[in-house]
């Protein structure tokens, strides 16, 4: 036979006094299982959590990744369109003439500008003939000798002609690299803006990140379809690397 009773609760003070209370036996039931589910519950809403926010991060790098591409393929895209109107020209007979510099046709004072603002990009490349397939094409130029990594470059022009730049240089190498970061403007007709950077001498051991922001000069002109050139030489002025980001607006 079940004997359902109630049970007494003491609570014993140094002094001798006490103080008691009685509980029936469906409570105390329900107080040791909460006292055991509870912090199970919790453990696993943490982990729940934790799960959420590392999908959150995830899913962020994502979407910067998708938008890096997105703009990428809006500047080839882009340049397609520019190849597109070569060829009719070309099929139309209307190509210009080689070796004519386009800012010929400009005034006399807008191409004096662009001349002193804007050098070509065989500053780099003096060592050997460019062919017009590598001077049209910025991604032909692209050097990296596997010792830094750049990544994570997103280049934005405010309509005030301030160019923001965020990137992440990477260390790939065993050791420290020490050395310098250039950035430059590459324009539409194959002109190199330099971009000063005070900023610019570096010392790495696995990661460091850049936030400059340009202010581009009038007299760099049209900046319509103009990528973003980054090149890392080392202490002995080697070139490392070297790549285009498109820049979105």
């Amino acid at each position: 036979m079940k004997v359902w009773g109630k049970y007494n609760i003491l609570l014993l003070r140094d002094g001798g006094a006490f103080t008691s209370f009685r509980i029936s036996h469906q409570l105390a039931r329900v107080v040791m299982l909460s006292a055991v589910i509870l912090p199970l519950l919790g453990l696993v809403g943490l982990w729940f959590g934790w799960q959420a926010w590392s999908d959150r991060q995830d899913w962020e790098q994502e979407e910067r990744v998708l938008q890096q591409e997105m703009a990428s393929l809006r500047a080839q895209i882009e340049r397609l369109a520019h190849v597109d109107r070569l060829i009719q020209l070309s099929e139309s007979g209307q190509m210009p003439e080689a070796g004519r510099n386009p800012a010929s046709d400009q005034a006399p004072g807008t191409a004096a500008n662009s001349q002193g603002a804007a050098q070509p990009l065989s500053t780099s490349e003096a060592s050997r003939p460019a062919t017009p397939e590598e001077n049209f094409d910025p991604d032909k130029l692209a050097v990296n000798v596997g010792r830094v990594r750049v990544d994570g470059v997103a280049a934005s022009l405010s309509k005030d002609r301030r160019l923001r730049v965020r990137m992440d240089l990477y260390n790939d190498s065993d050791r420290q690299i020490a050395g310098a970061l250039t950035f430059f403007l590459l324009t539409a007709d194959e002109k190199r803006v330099p971009l000063p950077f005070s900023d610019s001498v570096f010392r790495i051991s696995r990661l460091k990140r850049f936030t400059p922001i340009f202010v581009v000069p009038d007299s760099a002109g049209n900046l319509v379809n103009a990528t973003l050139g980054v090149e890392v030489v080392n202490s002995d002025n080697v070139l490392l690397f070297r790549q285009f980001y498109p820049i979105t607006e």
